[in-house]
């Protein structure tokens, strides 16, 4: 089968959360040591998925739709400009995915 993902970092580019360790320090007030419990949750989520991308199934194949370079948007806070400048890197990405494959997957 195949499997195709949509990247929102470059592919290259793995979740770093090294400041999650700064935060260790303050893990002893209750609040914080939950959002830590689910950052790292997260954060082995994502290690696991990029794994299975990296080293999939004998019988799967995986595709990767993924920016060329990192967003110019945020999760929270961005403004209409990046928001318009990250849906245009994202169209011409996923225009560029259906040219090399669009046959290959339907």
């Amino acid at each position: 089968g195949v499997i195709v993902v949509i990247r929102t970092q470059p592919a290259a580019q793995r979740i770093n959360l090294s400041w999650l360790h700064r935060l260790g320090s303050l893990a002893g007030k209750e609040r914080i040591g939950e959002l830590l419990g689910i950052i790292r949750a997260h954060q082995h989520c994502c290690h696991d998925a990029c794994r299975f991308i990296e080293q999939p199934p004998d019988s799967t194949n995986v595709l990767e739709i993924a920016p060329p370079v990192p967003l110019q948007s945020r999760v929270l806070g961005s403004g209409r400009q990046q928001l318009e400048q990250d849906y245009q890197l994202g169209f011409r990405c996923g225009q560029q995915f259906l040219l090399k494959y669009g046959e290959k997957i339907t």
